[in-house]
């Protein structure tokens, strides 16, 4: 497998990105990753280096197809990588909001947002819990009509087959 094969296994496959969101990770255009899928365009160094720091790849397997795709990394490493794709995602302002709130936060207003956050869970975990079950009474009685239905077939071609004189 060529490197231009493994770098669309890799966008497809196991990020499921398109072209276009693939490549506004790397700060390149949608034709520059579809130049380097199809073979018009080389794999440069750079480039190597920039997708194997944005999606975490192994860069012996992005090159050589050595081991496997992706590298382990620890939670202070993801956690470092989401902050700096929050900082710099001009397109979404709430989250930066969103964090920099968190940044400034005294302790007794963690204690107050993990109780907020408890309460939402809790309430998000009994909608999940009564959709399940209105699923479960829908699928029921769904079942129960075609049934039903099932009988009322039975039962017509039964009469009919009686009224026939065939039986």
């Amino acid at each position: 497998m060529t490197q231009s094969e493994r770098l669309k296994l890799l966008r497809k496959d196991y990020l499921n990105l398109t072209l276009e969101k693939f490549g506004d990770k790397l700060g390149v255009t949608r034709s520059a990753i579809s130049n380097i899928e199809t073979g018009s365009r080389s794999l440069t160094d750079q480039m190597i280096k920039s997708i194997c720091r944005e999606y975490h790849v192994s860069e012996d397997w992005l090159r050589d197809g050595e081991g496997e795709p992706f590298v382990e990394t620890s939670q202070e490493d993801e956690l470092i990588s989401w902050a700096q794709d929050v900082f710099t995602d001009r397109d979404d302002a709430f989250r930066r909001r969103f964090v920099t709130m968190l940044m400034n936060l005294p302790p007794e207003g963690w204690k107050w947002l993990k109780w907020m956050v408890d309460k939402v869970y809790a309430e998000y975990l009994d909608e999940q819990k009564a959709s399940a079950i209105d699923k479960e009474a829908a699928l029921q009685a769904y079942a129960e009509e075609l049934d039903l239905q099932e009988k009322a077939a039975d039962g017509s071609s039964l009469s009919d087959t009686l009224r026939d004189g065939t039986a």
